[in-house]
């Protein structure tokens, strides 16, 4: 029924060389929304990207090797054509991991 979309392996990042997450928040020309999606998608150390209502119009979720590192994912992503403004927050710890098992209970 498309219920389950994926069975893919869940991978501690920070043993294999990816310590540092963090959420890049961008703001857009939104006549180069679909031109920066594409653009965002090539690159390997953002593992997730959503379109927000509010003040940014796309986060995306970044690993990288350490602060200088990020760094240069995120000048990278300044670079983009068609992004005004970023905005970083780094992730200090993971507190409740990704999960569903609650939800399907509940339902």
């Amino acid at each position: 029924a498309g219920v389950i979309r994926s069975f893919a392996p869940h991978i501690d990042l920070a043993k294999v060389g990816f310590p540092l997450s963090a959420y890049i928040h961008l703001t857009l020309r939104q006549v180069d929304f679909d031109k920066v999606i594409a653009r965002v998608a090539t690159i390997p150390y953002v593992t997730q990207a959503d379109s927000m209502a509010g003040a940014e119009d796309l986060t995306c979720r970044v690993v990288a090797r350490d602060h200088e590192h990020l760094e240069t994912i995120s000048l990278g992503l300044m670079r983009i054509e068609g992004v005004e403004r970023i905005r970083t927050d780094i992730v200090l710890r993971h507190r409740i991991p990704h999960r569903l098992s609650q939800l399907i209970r509940e339902l």
